[in-house]
Order: C-alpha cells, then sequence, then structure tokens
C-alpha cells in the first residue's frame, strides 16, 4: 500500500507519479460514498485549476475501493483529507471531510460501507487525517459551535481571543473511533493548512484563489 498527503510544491505529481489507472470524485460536501473498481477519467482540476481531463465524475466524498493498482484521490483546501485501509481485506478509502460531510458523518458511511461490502473489520482500519484547517485559525459562529459541541462533546470547541474555534481533525478521529476503528489506529497530522502558507493552499486564507492540494492512498498489485 502506497499514499500520500499533498502540498502546494507538489501539486498533482505525488499521486501522478504513484502511475497507473486514478479515480476521482465530483466534491459535493456530503455523505456520499461511492465504490469504484475501475478508473474513471472525468474533470479534475489542478492546483490551479486548469481541468485535467473533460467527462464528468462521480459525485460524492468517499472512494472507496478493493481494485490493486487503482489510485484514489481527493482534494482540499481547508477540509480534511481522511485515509483508511483495511490491511487484512486489502481496502482503502479515500475521504474529503469537510465541516458539512464531518456532522453528516462522512468517515463513519465510509467505514461502514468497507464493512458491508468487503467484510472488513473495523479493529483491522488504520486511519490517517491529513492536514487541513486546525483549531487555531478555524473560528466558527456560535450556531455551528453549538451543533459540533452537542455532536462531539464540548472538547472540539475552545475559545481564542472571544472567538469559538473548532477542532475539526478531533471530530474526525471522534467519527471513526465511534465506527469502531481503534483511536491508536488513527493518525493525525496536526498541520495546519491555514498557518503553513509556504507548504498548503487555504480557502480561510485566500478564498476564491486557493488552489487544491492533492491526496492519494493505492494497493498495489
Amino acid at each position: 500500500m502506497r499514499h500520500g498527503f499533498g502540498t502546494r510544491r507538489g501539486g498533482a505529481a505525488g499521486w501522478a507519479a504513484a502511475g497507473g489507472d486514478w479515480a476521482a470524485l465530483q466534491q459535493v460536501h456530503s455523505a456520499r460514498v461511492v465504490r469504484v473498481s475501475r478508473p474513471a477519467a472525468g474533470t479534475v482540476l489542478d492546483e490551479h485549476g486548469a481541468p485535467l481531463h473533460d467527462d464528468a465524475l462521480p459525485v460524492g466524498d468517499a472512494l472507496v475501493t478493493a481494485a490493486a493498482g487503482l489510485t484514489l484521490v481527493v482534494q482540499t483546501a481547508d477540509c480534511l483529507p481522511v485515509l483508511l485501509v483495511d490491511p487484512v481485506r486489502r481496502v482503502a478509502a479515500a475521504i474529503h471531510s469537510g465541516w458539512r460531510g464531518t456532522a453528516a458523518d462522512i468517515c463513519g458511511a465510509a467505514v461502514r460501507r468497507m464493512v458491508c461490502d468487503w467484510k472488513c473489520n473495523p479493529a483491522d482500519i488504520r486511519a490517517a487525517i491529513g492536514p487541513g484547517i486546525q483549531a487555531c485559525c478555524y473560528a466558527v459562529g456560535d450556531d455551528l459551535a453549538d451543533r459540533f459541541a452537542a455532536q462531539f462533546t464540548g472538547a472540539v470547541i475552545r475559545r481564542v481571543n472571544g472567538r469559538v474555534h473548532l477542532n475539526l481533525s478531533a471530530c474526525v478521529a471522534t467519527a471513526l473511533r465511534r465506527a469502531g476503528v481503534p483511536s491508536q489506529h488513527t493518525d493525525i497530522a496536526v498541520l495546519c493548512t491555514c498557518c503553513w502558507g509556504a507548504l498548503f493552499y487555504s480557502y480561510r486564507r485566500q478564498g476564491d484563489d486557493a488552489g487544491r492540494l492533492f491526496h492519494w492512498i493505492r494497493f498495489d498489485g
């Protein structure tokens, strides 16, 4: 198994260097999980927003596969990339988890799809939560803070200089644990895309000018 979390220095080169076929999504901040078994060319943008392909991609925010040699790709610009792997059943998933997808339990949905379709045991699954906006920079409104505190406990909320901030990585880790993935099997890259401008694009920092980071996972044959 190979995987990678992208930076603005590498662009699409990381997953492209893996070679072979790839699959991606039209990401819509949903809880939709798409099972793929073959490559699907389509409209995926490079880090500067230029189209790499022309055909339509499936709509969703998580890809799962047991196909060897197929690279799963998701894009982010502050949202969290989450990669899952079951080394026993040889099933992989790539997830785009923003606040909407996290609230809708996109990560739990991906785990359940792995269990349903391939009989994966959640206790065997390993998870990696990649770089994304961290609590230091993720100020949110009171309504959203109250929603997440009720769903994930108040530990995911903190106050910074009088403003309410959300720890989205902690929410995702909680969602994975609730889905049956052991806490000790989840690694979190606590790198803030908003803080680390030299390494990452950030919608919060750059607005519509932000590029996209590519994150990927694949099993070799």
